[in-house]
């Protein structure tokens, strides 16, 4: 016997075409293609025996897509600066001066509606104020986040399903302390979408 249940235990998975398989994702994001999806059912059984098994599959999501994104995308360094030194006004007074940048801020978008944004060795140089005037102080972010996005030309929207980036602050006097990003720091997320424009190539 075979009957569908909305309740039960069990696993399943899916796998893009040509990939690894993988757990199925709370959704999926079509993007700027059609995607191909393999989905595996295993149910094993006695002979005379009689199980019920409860199979869920997850729906394709219809998001827009915007073709000019599609592709990496990399900062350049001024852009930077001048990010970093805006979230560190935030802070009133006592905000440190943003001096210069190393590294890569990128964001990457696949036709398939994948997308992710991060940093690759990216070390801020910031120069302190009031009573640490003059110190310096080197932050370093790596590791990037990904998940679904959506895009019409005018307004970005990215789930974030998958993070791993870690923040290391380094003071050359007193040391240094590593610890995970705040997904409310980025500059991007599904909350509130993020207008941009797009052009070039």
């Amino acid at each position: 016997m075979v009957e569908t249940r909305s309740d039960g235990e069990g696993r399943s998975a899916w796998r893009a075409i040509e990939t690894d398989w993988a757990p199925a994702p709370v959704s999926a994001a079509g993007g700027c293609e059609d995607s191909l999806f393999d989905v595996l059912y295993v149910i094993t059984t006695t002979p005379d025996g009689e199980r019920v098994e409860a199979v869920a599959t997850t729906s394709m999501i219809d998001t827009s897509c915007d073709k000019c994104l599609i592709g990496r995308w990399e900062a350049a360094n001024i852009s930077i600066v001048s990010y970093m030194q805006s979230l560190a006004d935030d802070g009133g007074d006592d905000a440190p001066t943003v001096e210069s940048v190393t590294g890569t801020m990128f964001l990457e978008f696949e036709a398939g509606g994948i997308g992710a944004g991060g940093y690759e060795n990216l070390i801020v140089r910031e120069i302190g104020v009031g009573v640490v005037a003059s110190t310096e102080v080197f932050v370093t972010f790596e590791g990037f986040a990904s998940g679904p996005y959506a895009a019409d030309g005018s307004a970005l929207t990215v789930l974030n399903e998958t993070m791993n980036i870690l923040v290391t602050v380094q003071v050359p006097s007193l040391g240094s302390t590593t610890v995970p990003f705040n997904e409310g720091d980025l500059p991007f997320g599904s909350t509130t979408p993020s207008r941009y424009t797009c052009n070039g190539d």
